[in-house]
Parts: C-alpha cells; structure tokens; sequence
C-alpha cells in the first residue's frame, strides 16, 4: 500500500525533543511506514511537509518516493538532498527561499518535472550520474541549473575516515586507497582491510589510506547497489555522539595510524565514520598495517569486483 510522508519521525543517538518532534539535522526517510499494523510504501513527500523547519540540514529520500509536494522544504534550513532515481515530479515552490540549499544530488537518469520557481531564493548545485548528464542539461524544467557529472569530496590527514550519502567513485589522478575494515589480527594487534577499488558505497563508512591532497574529484556511481561486504566501520553523516560500546559491540575511532578504543563520549564528525567491533576484542589501540589487505570485494548484486 503507497502512503504520503507528512511529519519527520527522527531518530537520533542523542536527540533533542522539541513538541511532538525529535530534532535531527538528517532526516532519512524509510521506504516503508508501519501504522495501525500496516505496512504502507512512501511514495511521496507531502505538501508544507518541512515548510519553515529550521531543525533540518540534510535530506535522504528513498527511491520509493516518486513526487515531492508544493512548499515541501519552503523557508527551511535544508542545505542539501539526495533526490532518489525514481522521482518523477517536484511540486511548486518545492524548495522556495530556502536560502541554505547549496547541493542536490540527483540519482535519476531522467529529470523529474520541476520548474525555475521551485528555486526561488536558491542557488543548489544539481550533480548527476555521467550517464544522465545530458538529459538533465538538456531539460528545460532544470534551465539555468548549474549540473555537473563531478563533485569535489574532501578528507582530512594522511589517513581519514569518510562517508557518503550515496554510491561515488574517486576518479581523480593518485586518488588515495579506500577501504573496508573487516576484521582485526590480534597476533599483530591490527585490522584487516579490504580494498574497494575507489569505490565509496551509500552511508556506509569507509578507510582512506594514501591521502596526499586536501581535495579530490568523484562521480556519482552509476550502481547505487554496491556495498562493502564485511564491513565493520560505521559511518555517519551528520556529527554524532558515540559512547564506548555495549554488550555487544566495542567503538573505536581513528587516531593518525591506529584506531583507538573510544573510553569517554566521542564526537565523531559529519560524514565521517567509527569502526565497531564485538565487544569480546581487547581494548588496544589496533593499528593499519599494509600487509593486512584482502583482495577487493565490493559486492554489487551478487558479483564482486
């Protein structure tokens, strides 16, 4: 059964309660809602769903979702959105005086319908898909957009964690060594990494090794669907709040080499990532040994590449 998303329901490790609402800066729609016992699909985005919402920043839409309603981010604080590839339609003043929106990532081939007045009192960058390139250039619902095949992703230190909202592809000259952490060497007391060819999977943290440059150039990937098999970091894409661990898991962040045991509330940063480990490992310091990589196995359906 379809239903329309009308009220954000966010949920967060430390979330502020404001009203009826939680606030959260990220607000990831679920393709499914349960209510009364049952399950509906989330087609669309509601009319005056986050009109004048000064609480959110970014915006995850599921590829369920094929229409936003009219003023359904005016006036709010929203500063970027990941359309899903399914949207067909974008209602009027959709995003109207939402003066912080800078970026719209765009996972469709084709454009969905829109027009320039969606964008009043805006200026986003639209990126897209290589492939969808022209079909957003040449749409004249999204004339005057500036679009682009290209995005510049930044990370920090030699060695950095990172993470992404959707799939993208390091395509830059000596782009530097992402990786999957899948497990730990405790003879050598350090992690196991698995090298994912470039390749940085949607809202899963990542590895970067061999950073040389503040700045790096990534397309949106043309397979959404690809994941790191095994993959033991976690990422975040707002700055989150981490504690040591629980029965279960023990939380480590990266320190210059090593990742660390995590002993008092951390603050791990937006769209960076923590590693998470059972909690039976020992609380040492576990280091990044070159000689611990396992051959690339980014799991795309069910092919590995």
């Amino acid at each position: 059964m379809a239903c329309t998303f009308f009220e954000p329901t966010c949920l967060d490790e430390n979330p502020e309660k404001n009203g009826k609402y939680f606030v959260k800066p990220m607000v990831l729609v679920t393709e499914t809602v349960e209510y009364d016992g049952v399950t509906y699909t989330v087609t669309a985005i509601g009319n005056s769903s986050f009109t004048n919402d000064a609480t959110i920043k970014h915006v995850y839409l599921p590829k369920s979702v094929k229409s936003i309603g009219n003023y359904a981010f005016a006036y709010s604080k929203i500063e970027d959105i990941v359309l899903p590839e399914n949207l067909t339609s974008v209602g009027s003043m959709a995003f109207f005086y939402a003066s912080d929106l800078t970026n719209v990532y765009a996972l469709g081939v084709n454009p969905p319908s829109s027009s320039s007045s969606n964008f009043l009192g805006c200026t986003p960058t639209v990126y897209v898909r290589p492939s969808a390139l022209s079909n957003w250039e040449q749409s004249t619902d999204w004339s005057g957009m500036d679009i682009y095949e290209t995005m510049t992703v930044d990370f920090r230190g030699e060695n950095a964690t990172y993470c992404s909202p959707f799939a993208i592809k390091i395509t830059a000259k000596k782009a530097p060594k992402v990786y999957a952490v899948t497990g730990i060497d405790e003879k050598k007391e350090c992690v196991i990494l698995n090298d994912l060819n470039g390749v940085i999977p949607a809202n899963t943290g990542v590895l970067i090794r061999e950073n040389k440059q503040p700045e790096y150039d990534a397309q949106i990937a043309e397979d959404q669907s690809v994941k790191a098999e095994g993959n033991r970091m976690v990422g975040v894409l707002v700055t989150t709040k981490i504690q040591s661990g629980d029965e279960i898991h023990k939380n480590f962040v990266l320190n210059d080499n090593k990742f660390d045991n995590v002993t008092t509330a951390t603050d791990v940063y937006a769209k960076r990532a923590y590693l998470q480990l059972p909690s039976t490992v020992p609380s040492i310091s576990w280091k990044l040994e070159a000689d611990k990589v396992e051959p690339g196995m980014v799991e795309i359906g069910r092919a590995h590449v």
